[in-house]
């Protein structure tokens, strides 16, 4: 059993117990009973009085320690929940930079990869140039003997 309920149960019991203490306090006052009864019931009902304002206390005291604990949770709450924010706006803004990056990357790709069609075009062209330029020295060659 936790502490709370063991003041609400000591509550509720005194409470009932007071309320037996009244019963009997009126019914000894409608039967004329002698004083020293009726003072013996007014001084139980006054017992119980200091102990429900004691176990009141108790309990107040509980509800603002609660308060004050929510309070900090709260606030540490608030403080993280600004952090992750702040960590979700660095976030998508570095998902934007890879986003730029990766573009960047298939551009770079793409454009070397054109680059060495062209090279290899014009090393084509001059491969088959030289070929033709062996091929009229032969064909000189040849031609004057």
């Amino acid at each position: 059993m936790n502490m709370n309920e063991i003041l609400n149960n000591k509550y509720n019991n005194t409470i009932n117990e007071y309320k037996k203490s009244y019963s009997n306090y009126i019914t000894a006052i409608q039967n004329k009973e002698d004083s020293t009864t009726i003072n013996q019931y007014k001084s139980q009902m006054n017992d119980y009085n200091t102990l429900l304002k004691k176990i009141n206390s108790k309990i107040l005291n509980k509800i603002n320690n609660s308060v004050s604990i929510y309070k900090e949770g709260s606030e540490n709450t608030a403080q993280k929940r600004k952090i992750l924010l702040y960590n979700a706006d660095e976030l998508k803004k570095e998902k934007e930079k890879i986003k730029r990056i990766l573009n960047e990357d298939v551009v770079l790709e793409k454009t070397s990869h054109e680059s060495e069609l062209e090279t290899n075009a014009t090393y084509s062209q001059y491969i088959f140039l030289f070929i033709i330029v062996i091929m009229l020295l032969l064909l000189l060659f040849l031609s004057s003997k």
